[in-house]
């Protein structure tokens, strides 16, 4: 799926074919990312079952606020943490290429 061109894209830096050397925060990047994933395919099946339910739309459009605030509330520190980590590694890198 994510190869090393991939990798390159995402992180903006010239990864060599034999060898990617991943620094801490891009590894948290990775955890948090594969977390935020998680939770979406956690919560996809409940999204669907409502959409196909046979109760009226408008018990539908209560329990989809229900969960979309639900999903939203379990995303909100991770996608917090994300933004806060892809800071730090541009302010990193930037500190990086000026040396």
């Amino acid at each position: 799926m994510w190869g090393i061109k991939n990798n390159h894209a995402l992180y903006g830096r010239n990864i060599s074919r034999s060898r990617v050397n991943l620094t801490e925060i891009d590894l948290k990047i990775l955890w948090v990312s594969r977390t935020l994933s998680t939770i979406d395919y956690q919560y996809e099946p409940e999204f669907v079952r409502i959409n196909q339910s046979l109760v009226h739309k408008d018990i539908k459009t209560l329990m989809r606020k229900a969960l979309i605030s639900s999903y939203r509330r379990k995303r909100a520190p991770y996608v917090k943490l994300l933004a806060e980590l892809r800071s730090q590694q541009r302010k990193s890198s930037a500190h990086n290429s000026a040396d």
